[in-house]
């Protein structure tokens, strides 16, 4: 690779000194690099990277590399700088910053295709949206618990109260998934993730999917008369209202995030290091 664009969290990055790092590094080494910031109130629209870029470098973290994923929808290979806390998502580590970019110059790295989620809500017009982490279908504003029916391929699964449901992908089933007991899946696998959130049923579990089935999340009509409790967020960051009776239809998305895989050790391991023992 030779032609780099570097999309920053100033955030992350305060004084930009790893963004400097990485600009006069690249240069030095005959490389094209053009460098961005990132700006959370903007909209997909307001995003463009030059022509020609082979590869986004994102100095920042989990949360920003999954933004970032959400604009370019596959359009150009990832890779993240770890400036954030866990880093799942990120293959460089600021002390090994020169090694890495070597080896990208070098094309010493695999890309890693992962799956992403496209969800719908069935009103006249509605937006198809994309997320790398999940799709969560969650109560809003209110603190009352859910009623919601779920359909698999136009199948019902089951009826559930809770306070939602996360819809995850492989890449998401270390972050909220984990969190609300959900299983941990290799991150370049294909499936989806349901897990309910505080469910109020004594046999409700987290169950794993086909790639290929369709999941329909309908809200049910409940005990109360409030026209609007629920709402559908998008990685966590575009959210949709949502009103009784209405389904969100999710499915594997049509589109991959491309990630560059430059680190060597396995899965399991870095999940290890990261969590077990609590290190970045």
């Amino acid at each position: 690779m030779q032609r780099f664009h570097i999309l920053t969290n100033p955030i992350k990055d305060k004084d930009m000194t790893v963004t400097a790092r990485i600009r006069d590094y690249l240069s030095a080494q005959g490389c094209t690099c053009t460098s961005g910031i990132f700006d959370r109130s903007l909209s997909d629209e307001e995003y463009s990277i030059p022509e020609g870029a082979e590869c986004v470098i994102v100095p920042g973290g989990d949360g920003t590399m999954i933004r970032v994923a959400d604009l370019l929808a596959g359009s150009v290979p990832l890779v993240g700088v770890n400036l954030g806390t866990l880093g799942f998502l990120e293959e460089i580590e600021v002390d090994r910053l020169d090694e890495m970019l070597g080896r990208l110059i070098r094309d010493d790295f695999e890309i890693e295709k992962r799956m992403m989620l496209s969800g719908i809500v069935d009103t006249e017009g509605s937006q198809r949206l994309h997320a790398l982490n999940d799709i969560v279908i969650a109560r809003n504003g209110s603190l009352r618990v859910l009623q919601f029916e779920i359909y698999v391929n136009d199948m019902l699964l089951g009826t559930y109260t809770a306070d939602g449901m996360i819809v995850s992908t492989p890449t998401g089933s270390t972050a909220y998934n984990l969190s609300a007991g959900g299983p941990i899946v290799e991150p370049d696998a294909q499936a989806i993730l349901l897990t309910p959130i505080c469910p109020h049923n004594l046999n409700s579990r987290a169950i794993v999917l086909s790639a290929d089935d369709v999941v329909g999340i309908r809200i049910s009509e409940g005990r109360y008369s409030d026209v609007s409790y629920a709402a559908a967020s998008f990685d966590g960051y575009k959210e949709i209202e949502l009103k009784k009776g209405q389904t969100v239809t999710i499915r594997k998305a049509s589109i991959d995030t491309r990630l560059i895989k430059l680190n060597r050790e396995s899965f399991l391991k870095t999940l290890s290091r990261k969590m077990i023992e609590g290190r970045t």
